[in-house]
């Protein structure tokens, strides 16, 4: 969608769809850009700015309005939806360049991604106050795994067989790209079957963000931490958020993580705490396998570099995994 179509469409659907048809308004790029979809930051007189999505899939655009609603169901810091324009349609507007996409508006968060916070000791701060939000976020939780609108009777497959499923393809993706020979992608995914018994175990699930890394946490003027950019919302174990949370948040400072965790688990208590430190031994080594299989698979990559310092690493935390305790 170019900027053109943008107003015309926030002048024709969004504003009288708010009641306020005519009312002034700017539409303009936000001060940071999204990577799966058009975003424009719309400010109208006398009211507080908006950000609309423009996604060229059905799916993701469904599945931001989803979460929105979810979250402002269950009362977690999250932005709000105003808008959405799901339907299946043509979806054209006079003039060249200008097909609408699906569309949704949310209430725009001021402030500022953690990964532009340039002050350590600010961006510390901001990191226990993350920890303390997705302790938050995690506190929800319900029976069935998936997303907010997954079946209240359960999916066709268990989290457990969906998530071994999914590791016995990463390992068999990168034997075929030569980063694991054949003997290690058996045995790692032997390793991993050996939790079965364990994760299977794990009941309920939690409410989980599902991309938690340091561009999709803003921290506000009055100093509060609102997640965004939320369509991979979904109900999991809390454990690899949090473990891939300390990998984004805490990059490798090792007292920061140790006051990560223990900032998470003022809010989620020592049951969540056992949880974790009895099945860190599952999700951390997964993480790095999906870490790999991801790098592997994006274009260009694959090629088998011996110099490549993160794969050469993620490797090796992938084949020191070992059984349940």
């Amino acid at each position: 969608m170019n900027p053109d179509a943008a107003r015309d469409y926030v002048s024709g659907s969004i504003l009288p769809s708010m009641g306020i048809t005519g009312r002034p308004f700017d539409v303009s790029p936000p001060p940071e850009g999204g990577t799966r979809s058009s975003l424009f930051l719309i400010r109208a007189e006398g009211m507080p700015p908006l950000l609309m999505r423009a996604f060229a899939h059905h799916g993701q655009a469904a599945r931001t309005a989803e979460a929105l609603r979810h979250l402002d169901e269950v009362g977690l810091p999250a932005p709000r939806l105003i808008y959405h324009d799901l339907a299946r349609r043509a979806r054209l507007l006079p003039g060249p360049g200008r097909a609408v996409p699906f569309i949704t508006v949310e209430t725009w968060i001021e402030g500022r991604r953690h990964a532009g916070l340039a002050d350590p000791v600010e961006a510390r701060r901001a990191a226990l106050e993350v920890a303390d939000t997705l302790a938050s976020y995690h506190a929800v939780t319900r029976v069935t795994w998936g997303r907010p609108s997954a079946p209240v009777r359960g999916r066709f497959l268990s989290f457990t067989s969906y998530t071994l499923a999914g590791a016995r393809r990463m390992a068999g993706g990168l034997a075929s790209r030569g980063w694991l020979s054949q003997d290690e992608a058996v045995r790692v995914v032997e390793r991993f079957d050996s939790w079965r018994e364990s994760i299977a175990a794990l009941a309920p699930h939690n409410l989980v963000h599902n991309d938690a890394n340091r561009h999709n946490f803003v921290l506000t003027p009055e100093g509060r931490i609102v997640p965004v950019d939320l369509h991979r919302l979904a109900y999991e174990p809390f454990a690899e958020e949090l473990i891939n949370a300390l990998y984004h948040f805490c990059r490798k400072d090792a007292v920061l993580a140790s006051a990560f965790v223990e900032a998470y688990f003022r809010r989620a208590g020592d049951e969540s705490r056992r949880v974790f430190e009895s099945t860190r031994g599952f999700f951390e080594p997964l993480n790095y396998l999906k870490k790999m299989y991801q790098r592997a698979a994006r274009p260009g990559g694959g090629a088998v570099d011996r110099d490549d310092s993160k794969m050469i690493r993620w490797r090796g935390n992938v084949l020191a995994m070992e059984g349940p305790p």
